[in-house]
Parts: C-alpha cells; sequence; structure tokens
C-alpha cells in the first residue's frame, strides 16, 4: 500500500491545530464499521453484496469544542466466487462537537481526507478519499467514550466512486 505519507502528515498537522490549543486529551482508540461500496466493477457489481464489516485504529486529540482523529480502517471480504476484496483507508477526520449542554453526550459533524487502497481479484489502485461524518459521543467515564457515527466518503479512485460507513468506537482519553 503506497500512500502519499508526507501528505497526509502535513495535512494531519494543519487540521490537528485548529483551536486544540485549549485544554487537550490525547485519544487512542479502535472501531468497528460496516462498510457499503459503490463500485464501477462490473465483476464486483454482480458477485459481491458490496457490503463487509471492518475493523479500525484511531489516534488523536481533542478538547470540548473539537476533536483530530487519525484513523486506519482494513476491511477484508471474498465475492461469490472465492476472489478477494480488500480496501484499507487512512484519514484525518475534523469533528466539532455541537454543543448541546452537556458534556456526557455530544453530537458532532465532521470533514474528512485521506487516502484509501483497494483490491479485488487482480486489480489494485491507491487514490484520495474526502468526505464527512456525523455522530454522537457518549461518555462513559473520564477516560473512556464510545461513539456512533455514519460516513459518507467520496472516493478518487477509478473502480470505486464512494463509501458509506456506519459504526461504532471506542476511546481512551488520557487525561489528568
Amino acid at each position: 500500500m503506497q500512500f502519499s505519507l508526507k501528505k497526509i502528515v502535513l495535512s494531519a498537522a494543519i487540521l490537528a491545530t485548529v483551536n486544540l490549543s485549549a485544554e487537550t486529551s490525547s485519544i487512542i482508540g479502535v472501531e468497528g464499521i460496516y462498510n457499503n461500496i459503490d463500485a464501477q466493477e462490473p465483476a464486483l457489481r454482480t458477485n459481491y453484496n458490496q457490503s463487509s464489516a471492518g475493523i479500525g485504529a484511531r489516534i488523536g486529540a481533542e478538547n470540548e469544542n473539537f476533536r483530530f482523529l487519525l484513523i486506519y480502517d482494513s476491511i477484508k471480504d471474498q465475492d461469490h466466487n472465492g476472489a478477494t476484496v480488500s480496501q484499507y483507508m487512512i484519514t484525518g477526520n475534523l469533528d466539532y462537537f455541537i454543543p448541546v449542554g452537556s458534556q456526557d453526550i455530544r453530537p458532532f459533524i465532521g470533514a474528512i481526507i485521506g487516502q484509501a487502497e483497494y483490491k479485488y481479484a487482480s486489480y489494485s489502485e491507491n487514490g484520495y478519499v474526502y468526505g464527512g461524518e456525523l455522530g454522537i459521543d457518549f461518555k462513559i467515564n473520564k477516560h473512556f467514550d464510545i461513539d456512533v457515527f455514519g460516513r459518507y466518503t467520496a472516493a478518487g479512485l477509478d473502480r470505486v466512486n464512494h463509501y458509506v460507513q456506519s459504526g461504532i468506537g471506542l476511546n481512551y482519553k488520557f487525561s489528568d
């Protein structure tokens, strides 16, 4: 998988500086996703239901208004004929917590930019992705929270138009 790592790191650094100067907590976490792919691949459209489960890892920082996450998602599956379908994404996600008066339940809206790799049978391609997400973050205690989200990600790939994901994430916050 060949990512434009310099571009992603530079974008992540720029996004991470956006209003994270207030009291900030570092985050590490995992996520489970249900992924639906809109592919232009004729064989994939015929032989694959275009939906798969996947897992991801996340690292980032947040304050009371914003959260920045660097996320790596991996989705692997097989079509009806046994050919491997795999998708990888590394994205920078910048979320804004919508103020609702509670720090225990926080709706959020966010922007996504990153890189994706798509493989089907012997075909492989890399490209950019961008999109948005909506969700709700639920505080469990001082260190843990769970978020439920939906994402739409357009893909700059020849054989993939976009991804639609729903999922749940578990975050650990390194805070005092």
